[in-house]
């Protein structure tokens, strides 16, 4: 998929529910609506769990975490490093040459533990191992922009089911809306949209999964 693309093709809507009759370009429409809505309340930026090479600049705040959120709190995925993918700029001059790091440093590791190929998990914050004696450097930098990685992989090699689910079930919420009566306007989650009981339960589950179960300052 692209990185906009919704995370539930009309295809799996389809297989999924019973709704028959609907405009294809509509159902398109409205499952990329319902991807965004859904990201939109896990505070993740659009595409976060498609899979996709990008090159994203965080703040750092000292410490020796580095939480993988942007100024605004949306959190992100990171899947795998190229060698010497993560960049301090430590001069405060623009460019990231400070360090140079990646996973195959035995003093930088990815959060959660036992992520990535492991679980299936991707990683949501980079540690620094400061009580090693091989650690250069033993810190982040406490500095806006002073991190940048490189042709990295983000999100997840196949978008985890539950978040599928999701977006499905909004989607059919307000498809079900539309079908009862006359044309509804879409409303978005924090204003009242409604979930089935078990679709509120495994959002809950999802936002304490996936959403800003971090917090942004180590």
């Amino acid at each position: 998929m692209a990185l906009l693309d919704a995370y539930v093709t009309a295809a799996e809507y389809r297989a999924r529910t019973a709704q028959k009759g609907e405009n294809p370009v509509e159902l398109t429409a409205q499952l990329t609506m319902g991807t965004r809505l859904l990201e939109r309340t896990l505070a993740v930026p659009p595409g976060a769990f498609n899979t996709h090479t990008a090159t994203y600049d965080f703040d750092a705040h000292g410490g020796t975490i580095l939480r993988l959120r942007d100024r605004t709190g949306a959190g992100y995925f990171l899947w795998s490093l190229p060698a010497d993918a993560i960049g301090l700029d430590t001069e405060r001059d623009g460019t990231y040459d400070g360090f140079s790091l990646d996973f195959s440093d035995n003093w930088v590791r990815g959060l959660p533990e036992n992520a990535s190929a492991t679980t299936g998990e991707s990683f949501t914050a980079i540690e620094i191992l400061a009580h090693l004696s091989t650690a250069s450097p033993a810190a982040w930098p406490n500095n806006p922009a002073s991190v940048r990685i490189t042709g990295a992989t983000w999100g997840y090699l196949t978008v985890p089911g539950a978040i599928k689910e999701l977006v499905i079930d909004i989607v059919h919420g307000v498809r079900s809306a539309q079908l009862a009566g006359p044309a509804l306007e879409v409303p978005v989650i924090e204003e009242g949209f409604t979930l089935s009981r078990d679709a509120f339960f495994r959002m809950r589950e999802m936002k304490q999964r996936y959403g800003r179960r971090l917090p942004a300052i180590a």
